[in-house]
Order: C-alpha cells, then sequence, then structure tokens
C-alpha cells in the first residue's frame, strides 16, 4: 500500500464503490423517506465537519446518535445530500468515531464579521445530550470535535453521584441532602431539599413514588470536564435576567453542575420550593469581575443553560460568604432542574474580537492542504480553553470569534488530532483577545523538508448509454497517523482535483470517506519512500488497473493523472439512481462533472 492509493484510490472507490459491501466501512442506517432533496455541489458547501467521539477516546460509540439544529441560523444548516435532518455516519471499521459533514447553501453570505451561528444538540442513549455551539466563517473546511460522556463511565475530570429517594405524594418526609467533591474535597456543591417539596415535570404535573437522582459535578480547572458542559464556555449568545441579548461571550465558572431527576420515565424540571445549591469555592481563583482573588463579599453571577433555546441565561448574582469552618461558599436558590454554574463572564462589547496574523511563513497559500493543531490557553491560569486546526499559510487572517476580556496565549503543535497533540512548535507572545493585533513570524517552522505533495487529479466517463456523463468526484478526505483516535482533513477534491502535503514517507496511517451517504475506510496503509506499482481494484465491480506511482526528481511530489477511467456501466446506473442524476443530465447532481470536454 502507498500514498497514491490512500488519497487517490480514496475517489477511485467513490466512483466505483457506490454499493457497500462486508470488506467497506458502511452506513450504520438509510436515510429517512421523503427527506431528501437533491442538490449539485455547487450549491452546497461543507465548510465544516464534525467528529462525535467517546469522551475516553478509543471507545466505542453507540448507534443510536441522534441530532438536532436549534440556533440563530438553524434554518441554514443541511445534511451534505441537501436534507434537513442530520444523519451521523458510523461504520463497524471504525467504531470510535461517528462524522457529521454539514452543508450550507453557497448563496449565503458568511465570514468572521458576520458568521452563521448555531447549535447542535446530540443524544444517544446511556450519554448525557451534548449541546455545542459553531461559527461557520469561512468555506474552507474545518474539523471540529464533539465528546459524548457516558453516565456510566465519566471520565476522572468529571464526579457523577447517583443516589435515590422517595418522593410521597404530599412532598417529601423529611429534609433531604445530595452532595458531591472535587480535587480532594477543596471544591464541594450540597443540594439541600426542604422537607415538604414536591416536584413536577416540565408540564407541572405532580410527581410522586421513587425518585432517581444524577448529579454531574465538573472540575472547573479542567480543559477536558468544561468542553463537556452542555452548552460550552465560549457561546454565541447569552441572555440577562430579562431576557435580553447578551451577544458573545465566554464564561469562567467557579462551581459547575448538571442536576437530573426521573420518577419512571418521567423527568423532575421543577419544585413547589427552590432547592439550594451550596459551593464551596477555591480561594486561589480569581473572580472575573474584579481580576483579583475571590473573597468573601465577591457577588457572583447564576447562570443557568435553557435547552429549549441551547443559550445560558442569567438567574440572578450570589454573594460570597465564610462558613463556620472558614470556607468560601456561595449559596443560591434554584427553582428548576437543567446545567447551572456560579461566576462570571465577559465579552468584547463593541470591541472587535482580536486579529492574529501569519507572517513570513514558508506555506504559500496554495500549497497543499496540512493543517496544525492549535490550543488556545487563559495566560493567568494556563487553562486549556479551546483547541482549533489551521493551515498557517503566509497572509492568512485568523480572528477570535468567540472570546472574552483576557490575556491569552496559544501553542501550535506538530500533531493534528485532538488526540496527538505531538511535538510542539511554537508559543505565542501574551496578548488581550479583544481589540488586539498579533502578528506571528513562523519562518522555516511549518515546512518540513520529508513532507511530500500530492497533487491528484481524478476523472471517469461512463458509456454512451448515459450520455458519457462525467465522474469528477468533489469530496473532502479525512485521516488520522497510527495510533490516534481522531480525524483531521487531508485535503478535499473539488471536482476531482486536489493536492495535500499532511503525508510523510514511510509513517503509517488511517484514511476515511464519509461524505454524502457513503462511508469508506482504508486503515494502517504506509507512504511509500520510493516509486513503487499499485494495484486498483474494485471491492464491487469487476475492474482492475495497474497504476505507476512516481516521485518526481527530488522525491518531494507526487503527480497522480488519473483522468482516463471506463466506469462500469452498473457503477454509472447506482451513481445517477443514488444522486439524482437522469441519462439526459448535463450535470451528474451530486459531485460536479459534465459531459468530456467540459471545464472541470
Amino acid at each position: 500500500m502507498n500514498i497514491s492509493f490512500t488519497f487517490r484510490a480514496l475517489a477511485i472507490i467513490f466512483v466505483f464503490g457506490l454499493v457497500l459491501n462486508t470488506q467497506s466501512c458502511s452506513k450504520l442506517e438509510d436515510l429517512a423517506s421523503g427527506t431528501t432533496v437533491y442538490i449539485e455541489t455547487d450549491v452546497l458547501l461543507n465548510p465544516l465537519t464534525i467528529q462525535i467521539v467517546d469522551a475516553h477516546l478509543g471507545i466505542p460509540l453507540p448507534a443510536d446518535i441522534s441530532v438536532e439544529v436549534v440556533g440563530k441560523d438553524k434554518d441554514k444548516i443541511f445534511s451534505i445530500m441537501g436534507e434537513r435532518t442530520l444523519f451521523v455516519d458510523t461504520n463497524r471499521d471504525d467504531e470510535v468515531a461517528a462524522i457529521l459533514p454539514i452543508g450550507v447553501r453557497r448563496i449565503e453570505n458568511f465570514s468572521v464579521d458576520n458568521p452563521l451561528e448555531f447549535t447542535l444538540k446530540i443524544k444517544a442513549e446511556g450519554y448525557m445530550e451534548a449541546i455545542e455551539s459553531f461559527s461557520i466563517v469561512s468555506e474552507r473546511n474545518k474539523m471540529k470535535t464533539v465528546r459524548l460522556l457516558n453516565l456510566a463511565n465519566p471520565v476522572q475530570s468529571i464526579s457523577k453521584e447517583t443516589s435515590d429517594f422517595l418522593a410521597p405524594v404530599g412532598g417529601l418526609s423529611a429534609d433531604l441532602q445530595i452532595s458531591s467533591s472535587m480535587n480532594e474535597e477543596e471544591e464541594m456543591v450540597t443540594i439541600d431539599m426542604e422537607e415538604g417539596t414536591e416536584l413536577y415535570d416540565i408540564e407541572g404535573n405532580k410527581l410522586s413514588g421513587d425518585v432517581h437522582v444524577d448529579l454531574i459535578h465538573y472540575d472547573i480547572h479542567s480543559g477536558e470536564a468544561l468542553q463537556l458542559l452542555p452548552g460550552g464556555t465560549s457561546v454565541a449568545n447569552a441572555r440577562d435576567k430579562q431576557g435580553n441579548s447578551l451577544g458573545n461571550m465566554t464564561f469562567r465558572p467557579m462551581g459547575a453542575i448538571s442536576l437530573d431527576m426521573y420518577v419512571g420515565d418521567k423527568e423532575v424540571s421543577a419544585f413547589s420550593e427552590p432547592i439550594e445549591v451550596t459551593f464551596y469555592i477555591n480561594g486561589d481563583m480569581k473572580n472575573v469581575e474584579t481580576g483579583q482573588n475571590v473573597k468573601e463579599g465577591d457577588l457572583l453571577e447564576i447562570y443557568s443553560f435553557n435547552e429549549l433555546i441551547a443559550e445560558w441565561q442569567m438567574e440572578g448574582e450570589v454573594n460570597v460568604s465564610k462558613d463556620a469552618a472558614g470556607n468560601l461558599v456561595a449559596s443560591y436558590l434554584q427553582p428548576h432542574l437543567s446545567t447551572w454554574f456560579i461566576g462570571g463572564g465577559r465579552g468584547c462589547g463593541r470591541a472587535p474580537a482580536t486579529k492574529i496574523f501569519v507572517t513570513n511563513t514558508d506555506v504559500p497559500e496554495d500549497s497543499g492542504e496540512r493543517f496544525y493543531l492549535t490550543a488556545l490557553y487563559d495566560a493567568d491560569t494556563d487553562e486549556l480553553v479551546s483547541t482549533e486546526s489551521f493551515r498557517f499559510f503566509d497572509g492568512e487572517e485568523i480572528r477570535l470569534v468567540r472570546t472574552s476580556a483576557f490575556s491569552a496565549y496559544f501553542k501550535i503543535f506538530e500533531g493534528a488530532t485532538e488526540d496527538c497533540f505531538d511535538q510542539e512548535l511554537f508559543t505565542s507572545a501574551v496578548f488581550e483577545t479583544c481589540d488586539d493585533e498579533v502578528y506571528i513570524d513562523l519562518t522555516g517552522l511549518l515546512n518540513a523538508a520529508d513532507f511530500v505533495q500530492i497533487n491528484v487529479e481524478v476523472r471517469g466517463s461512463c458509456s454512451t448509454d448515459f450520455n458519457e456523463l462525467v465522474i469528477s468526484p468533489t469530496l473532502p478526505i479525512l485521516y488520522r497517523p497510527d495510533g490516534c483516535d481522531t480525524w483531521n482533513t487531508l485535503g478535499v477534491l473539488l471536482s476531482g482535483k486536489g493536492n495535500t502535503k499532511a503525508l510523510q514517507k514511510g509513517e503509517m496511517y488511517d484514511f476515511r470517506i464519509s461524505y454524502r451517504g457513503l462511508e469508506r475506510c482504508l486503515l494502517g496503509l504506509e507512504v511509500p519512500a520510493s516509486n513503487t506499482t499499485i494495484e486498483i481494484n474494485s471491492p464491487v465491480y469487476d475492474f482492475q488497473e495497474t497504476i505507476e506511482v512516481v516521485y518526481d526528481a527530488d522525491g518531494k511530489s507526487i503527480d497522480f493523472i488519473y483522468t482516463d477511467i471506463d466506469v462500469p456501466d452498473l457503477a454509472c446506473q447506482e451513481y445517477v439512481d443514488t444522486f439524482g442524476v437522469d441519462s439526459d443530465s448535463d450535470s451528474n447532481g451530486g459531485t460536479g462533472g459534465g459531459r468530456p470536454g467540459d471545464d472541470d
């Protein structure tokens, strides 16, 4: 196996492998009847691909993942097949990652100054609902990761306490307390319910009987825990007590919990008397409002997550006090259940978010695609705020889309995936996240001499029975280095053409296509270090070709021009059936193309 097979033969398999077989990655479920609207490639963009993983990386995912879109721009978000309903692609060869390509109509106008804002609610049986907000600012495909928390197997940065109690018809027969501790009991939370308290569902119906409680307590010093917090800490919009918009915000919680109660299959929503929640606060934490360590007498904001609109809403404020033992505590009354936290948040207000300019790098914008993992840190606490991948080409402009006013720095890593940071390449100076400009000089850092540029062109032709339909695939191809569990974008074929500079000679990689209903994996393939010959065999059709892979004289690039593929009639018919193209069409309706002689 070699590099040309990995990147290019994946595209060839796209042409010849529309029918899935037992040797390939397979879609877990068919699209629901009546939901499909076939849209041509030049109508839809794929600016965002989401991968869903277990919070414990490497753990197989459940088969029943569902997705709901909410938020300001929800009506502008489609599946890559043009459906309103989003479906997650899973496969049996790679059970640890599910892929969700996002489609946006090409006519939409969006940028860093006018992003598309939406939120996804991701559910699966036995998992806490993941609620993540996204901003689309560029047509370039970006890969984002969402982690699902298995309630039966929480990660170390999450404390999960379960308990059961009886709720009689007339209310609790005695006072009740539920508690959790974190960080060797330095930070605790207690929930107190008074005798006589009655429970209600979301429709106001009184509930009684055996009650099951799940208390999720988040380690607010852990970037991992904050990424699992429903709604996240960096949001496109929050609301004040009156429901007015506060705009983009980044929060610094000093305590955070998710509290759920169930009576049989009914979920508790509210109470006849509010429950009392008390957080024990670490005095070494900074109050975002004062910029100083939190102390007795400080006023902290209280927020709850409104799951109906997927936004944080301020519930009030609480004074920090001391208990009899001298511990800093914050107690408030909570009338309903969801995820709540205490602490502050701040946006940039009328000031623009900071711009980061990439200068003096050896990577031109038109070079083969290669993404570098970048981690943003809070300069005061050194805590991880977020991760994202960028190309860092010369002249690239990066805008911090969702941020608050704080001091930050970022690091660039050689690794391209969430779980494989690998070698640290660069650490920026400290900068302010609002109304600042940062110039980074990356001369010589990101243009490793042993990475090969791969130039690709793939095109297949159908017989005259299909009016000589030309199939020139447009699709992203994902990859991950050996030993990693999460994926990144290798490159994108646009009408059969593309290039990449993400692979290293002699190294092992996995590859995956998860796009427009197609699921394919090639696992454990090695990049050749010299010229070689490969054979392409269709996993479905009676088809085989031999391809010569030839490095250029200095071994730094490969040209792979493969445009004379005679596509079998059966594959052409299934292509037409899948992408809604009839034999009289000038367009293939799904992945670019046309008739011979058309511009690609």
